[in-house]
């Protein structure tokens, strides 16, 4: 898969199924780039790693990450919130003038 094939496949796609996605989408992402992704059993470098309350700034007693690669970055992704067939406004809204 080339960078503009996972474009063209993941640009216009509602954002409303996080878990079930977010997986497909890193691993075709990571692909495009020609990067590795998580192998089984791997705990340095996995998806849905387990997080310590302490570390996961929480009150349950455990977390989640979404995905974690130990001494390089973690990810945590987030469902859009536009409606199916809504559209982002191509340009940021303007911020609130000061009063």
């Amino acid at each position: 898969m080339t960078v503009d094939d996972f474009i063209a496949r993941w640009r216009d796609r509602p954002g409303g199924r996080e878990r079930a996605e977010f997986p497909q989408f890193i691993t075709e992402f990571c692909a495009a780039l020609a990067l590795p992704v998580p192998a089984p059993g791997d705990l340095d470098y996995a998806f849905e790693a387990a997080v310590r309350h302490d570390a996961a700034f929480t009150d349950k007693s455990h977390g989640r990450i979404d995905l974690y690669k130990r001494g390089h970055f973690v990810l945590e992704a987030k469902q859009s919130r536009l409606k199916d067939g809504e559209k982002a406004p191509s340009e940021p809204a303007a911020p609130a003038a000061a009063p």
